[in-house]
């Protein structure tokens, strides 16, 4: 069994990361649900959470562990009361931090492809990885379509 404390420990944020998180607004989930897929790409809500105040305090919690630092036990015990399934915290977290470094690792990628115009492909190793996923490092052109729709994360669970 994955130790997910471990495997997702935010070690050492970085400032695309923190950018690419706090770009996104907190909404509702009912506004989330009506919005173009343009529009829910720059906002953030999480699934069966109705409460405005635990929505904030999922986002502030999410925030900070990855501007400062943090894991994914911290996480547990700030949000154990709002998010009382264990698979839907671990998504919440994980699908929220993969996305903030997912959003700086392309920040940073754009900022040096033109001393280093590629992208290797690698998945994560742990037995849950997809198929379709395993791309066996593949190596493809920054500027390529298929990196701008299969940049990493791009599907969840």
């Amino acid at each position: 069994m994955t130790d997910w404390n471990q495997a997702f420990a935010v070690n050492e944020p970085f400032e695309e990361a923190v950018a690419a998180f706090l770009a996104r607004g907190v909404v509702s989930q009912a506004e989330f649900e009506q919005m173009s897929a343009i529009m829910r790409a720059k906002s953030w809500t999480v699934a069966n959470v109705f409460a405005a105040d635990q929505v904030q305090l999922i986002y502030d919690t999410l925030a900070a562990a990855v501007a400062k630092g943090g894991t994914y036990r911290e996480f547990e015990q700030a949000t154990r009361d709002i998010l009382t399934s264990p698979w839907h915290r671990e998504t919440v977290f994980r699908t929220n931090v993969l996305s903030a470094y997912g959003g700086g690792h392309w920040e940073q990628a754009q900022a040096t492809k033109d001393s280093r115009p590629y992208v290797i492909y690698r998945d994560t190793g742990d037995g849950r990885v997809r198929s379709w996923h395993r791309l066996g490092g593949l190596v493809m052109p920054l500027d390529h379509p298929f990196v701008r729709s299969h940049w990493c994360p791009w599907e969840w669970n």
